[in-house]
């Protein structure tokens, strides 16, 4: 015989599943964004990886003009610096969005 508890607490696990989900599925996301990345990185300096982890950063040259306005500054896991500027690279636009600082994106949205 039931005494109603477990029709209560049928919800509250569905909901706690759903939230579980939910942030399975933002993790996923992440990890997919950061292997892009990842991949355009390698694509545009194929030894970035040599040696460790790798960063960038983008840099503003003449603010508001995209892409001849800004630069990347790679880091390679060796910690050699390369300087790319965006007007002179031959990256496809597929790169170089994978790459796109989330502030970059905000900006071409408004």
């Amino acid at each position: 015989m039931s005494n109603g508890n477990e029709i209560k607490s049928v919800p509250s696990a569905l909901m706690d599943a759903l939230s579980k989900s939910d942030g399975l599925l933002d993790k996923r996301q992440k990890l997919q964004k950061e292997l892009k990345a990842s991949v355009a990185l390698r694509t545009l300096v194929p030894d970035a990886f040599e040696g460790g982890s790798a960063t960038v950063k983008w840099v503003t040259i003449y603010p508001h003009r995209y892409p001849e306005g800004f630069k990347m500054i790679v880091t390679k896991g060796n910690g050699e610096i390369v300087n790319i500027k965006l007007s002179e690279t031959d990256a496809s636009d597929d790169v170089l969005d994978a790459l796109k600082p989330s502030w970059q994106r905000k900006n071409e949205n408004e």
